[in-house]
């Protein structure tokens, strides 16, 4: 269960420092961050 945890905690944390980091650039060109995600069967 720990190992489940620590990957989303990467996941969500990955997507939300990468967007912080781009934010000033996003909002100078009026860009926009999709975010692709998907859930693994089994």
């Amino acid at each position: 269960m720990r190992v489940v945890i620590t990957g989303a905690a990467v996941s969500l944390l990955g997507v939300w420092r990468v967007t912080a980091a781009a934010l000033p650039a996003l909002l100078e060109s009026r860009g926009r961050v999709v975010n692709v995600a998907r859930m693994r069967a089994g």
